[in-house]
């Protein structure tokens, strides 16, 4: 019995150690950046500046860190923290607010996206970089000690900041890549939250959950795991400066969680072009040209079979099919690469081009109405080829040439 116990006590404590995440303070921010975050030849990155909270005993505000066999969402990649980082992994006993005893500055440019003009405790992490296709993307997740599961009324809004920021070198305005996906709304915790406190449920559908005492992180909450992206000119240089802060004063920190490696550049041929959205390719677009801007050798693609010969960053297209691209880039894995799909609309055969309708009311004057029931009957034999998923409208003023034809009704 008495080996039986110590078996059980081993047991629980390898379990619960292997559940945390762990973190290493001992990289340097180029490395974070070019072996962790990007870990790829697709952008040649420099001028790599990182800066965070300035503790007399060492410990940092950023790193990088491991799931560790967890059940926390995200493999491995880099933590920016608006405390120490150390005091990053779980479990989930304690309250994290770091950065009260010592003078740690907000950031600017974090309150002008944001709107703020209070921030504390700013990480940052920026670099220059240049982007071989015409997209970038990322993954991350937003972790808080302010996601509270049993909150008082006036802690609703209580939130961090943070932002990606983006911007063509040589310019000044950013573009803020973290946003709520089909709007320009920030991600904070009170723009992404879920429901069951009292708090108001924002966004539910980006929020991952609230955490018990049992999880790999010491944060109360998190987002789902959410991409970040952009659209920008190949072989041009960029800044991209990620920036997390508290807001208001250095009490329940947050951190961001990026995925190694998903730091991707890629191509994009732009939105499916289909008849059933409104936007197929009209005959007198013919040809289409499809494009990358991107440098390297092209391999193209219709309908899955590549197309030899065709390694140039545009391709002209007459017919309708899926069309691919990988971009072979040297140092560059994966190769960018994008598929479209093109629907070519048919021209229009018109069947009758005639409508006759009798001045029947009460004033015989040749002038009549044209009723919403004539204009659906003129729409059905309008056309003798028209796709089922096509609708015809008339635009308001319409122009109508009149033919007139007396005739002469004999009894």
């Amino acid at each position: 019995m008495k080996y039986f116990t110590a078996f059980i006590i081993l047991f629980s404590i390898n379990i619960g150690v292997s559940q945390n995440i762990t973190i290493d303070e001992n990289y340097t921010p180029q490395q974070l950046v070019e072996n962790i975050l990007i870990n790829s030849g697709c952008a040649s990155v420099t001028n790599v500046v990182v800066s965070g909270g300035n503790y007399p005993s060492g410990e940092k505000t950023f790193g990088y860190f491991n799931r560790n066999g967890s059940i926390f969402p995200i493999d491995e990649g880099v933590i920016l923290s608006t405390g120490k980082v150390v005091n990053a992994p779980g479990p989930n006993i304690s309250l994290l607010d770091d950065g009260g005893d010592i003078p740690w500055p907000g950031d600017n440019d974090l309150n002008t996206a944001l709107g703020l003009s209070n921030s504390f405790n700013a990480t940052v992490l920026e670099f220059d970089f240049i982007p071989q296709g015409n997209t970038i993307s990322f993954d991350y997740l937003l972790s808080s000690e302010q996601y509270l599961t049993n909150p008082t009324s006036n802690q609703c809004n209580f939130t961090d900041g943070f932002a990606f920021l983006l911007r063509e070198v040589g310019t000044t305005n950013y573009q803020n890549l973290a946003i709520i996906p089909g709007t320009n709304t920030p991600i904070k915790v009170n723009t992404v939250r879920g429901s069951g406190t009292i708090c108001p449920a924002a966004n539910e559908q980006y929020f991952d959950a609230f955490n018990d005492t049992n999880y790999p992180t010491n944060f109360n909450g998190q987002t789902i795991v959410l991409t970040a992206q952009a659209t920008v000119i190949p072989n041009t240089q960029y800044h991209i400066k990620l920036v997390i802060a508290d807001e208001g004063n250095h009490r329940y920190d947050s951190a961001i969680f990026l995925k190694a490696g998903s730091f991707n550049t890629n191509v994009n041929l732009g939105e499916d072009r289909l008849i059933a959205n409104g936007n197929p390719v009209c005959n007198n677009q013919l040809p289409f040209t499809l494009a990358t801007n991107s440098s390297g050798n092209h391999r193209w693609f219709f309908n899955g079979n590549e197309i030899i010969g065709q390694t140039n960053p545009t391709l002209e297209i007459n017919q309708s099919g899926t069309y691919a691209v990988i971009v072979d880039i040297a140092g560059c894995t994966p190769s960018p690469t994008d598929e479209i799909v093109i629907e070519i609309a048919p021209d229009l055969i018109i069947d009758n081009p005639t409508f006759t309708k009798c001045d029947e009311d009460a004033i015989q004057d040749g002038i009549t109405q044209f009723t919403q029931l004539d204009f659906n009957t003129i729409a059905n034999q309008l056309f003798t080829n028209l796709p089922a998923n096509y609708q015809i409208g008339f635009l308001k003023p319409l122009l109508v040439l009149l033919k007139l034809e007396f005739l002469t009704q004999t009894q």
